[in-house]
């Protein structure tokens, strides 16, 4: 039987919340690579909105630097979740996927981060394909009770909340990878002359 990989928890009221994520990100990323970051959810409802709202604040931070799929202006969902996943797999050889998802759970208000894959839409009994090598989430609503009333009713603040600190942490962790001169370390493209 396989060991379960260990899930972070970060409390945002904590002294250093992104400092914590950064470090944990940090210390998860093969050396050298640049990763694809994949926000998954819709803008169409408030608790599913920090995979684009968070995807959008990376897309204004790195521009065409990092890969960032799911942002408000294209959302990745689960009508084009696998479709999303197959183009970055026709792109990129063995791309390393960063996650970012909502979810609901126990610890409301808290980032987690795990090593391996997240499965989108479990937390409202719709299982979508797992996807990542690391998965970020922050949970906006309890998972007890009417799980599609839960994300209608999460407030806008605290989706905003949680995405500062993810795209905080991840800006901080993915700064150190990609050249801030404009260039991107695109050498895990499978279109890529050497």
């Amino acid at each position: 039987m396989q060991a379960s990989k260990p899930v972070y928890y970060i409390n945002p009221c904590d002294s250093h919340p992104i400092g914590s994520l950064t470090g944990l990100i940090t210390a998860r990323m093969p050396a050298g690579t640049v990763p694809v970051v994949l926000c998954i959810g819709s803008d169409r409802l408030t608790g599913d909105c920090l995979g684009p709202i968070t995807g959008s604040r990376l897309q204004g931070i790195f521009g065409s630097r990092l890969n960032v799929y799911g942002t408000l202006e294209k959302p990745v969902h689960a009508l084009n979740l696998h479709e999303i996943v197959s183009e970055i797999n026709s792109l990129y050889s063995d791309p390393y996927i960063i996650a970012v998802d909502a979810c609901l759970g126990t610890h409301i208000g808290s980032v987690t981060l795990s090593e391996g894959s997240i499965i989108p839409g479990a937390g409202v009994n719709r299982c979508l394909a797992a996807v990542g090598q690391l998965s970020i989430t922050g949970i906006v609503g309890s998972c007890h009770g009417n799980t599609l009333n839960n994300l209608s009713t999460v407030r806008l603040n605290s989706v905003m909340n949680l995405s500062y600190i993810i795209s905080e942490a991840l800006a901080g962790s993915l700064g150190r990878v990609i050249d801030m001169s404009g260039d991107i370390c695109r050498s895990s493209r499978t279109d890529m002359k050497v």
